[in-house]
């Protein structure tokens, strides 16, 4: 009996514990319409790169690792902080 209760008190607080980071969507810290930007392939401290420049107007969303640029037409680039140069935009 006392196994019992020992082990159905240990599912009732294990059944607790949830990691509340993981289920909450990130927010954006700040967005609007792009300016200008690159985005590289690689860390900008890497030897050898490649980059392009989304369309002025597409949408950006900065987020607290990486910025989010989505272009009129739906298309998505995301980007980690040092994978991008030269960010203008008009906040929303």
């Amino acid at each position: 009996m006392r196994l019992a209760f020992l082990a159905l008190s240990l599912l009732v607080l294990a059944a607790g514990c949830t990691n509340v980071a993981s289920t909450t969507p990130a927010k954006p810290i700040v967005t609007g319409k792009l300016e200008s930007v690159t985005l590289w392939k690689a860390p900008m401290s890497a030897t050898s790169n490649e980059g392009f420049s989304p369309e002025k107007d597409s949408r950006v969303e900065v987020y607290e690792r990486f910025i989010l640029v989505t272009t009129p037409g739906g298309i998505s680039h995301l980007s980690q902080h040092g994978s991008y140069s030269g960010l203008a935009f008009r906040k929303d």
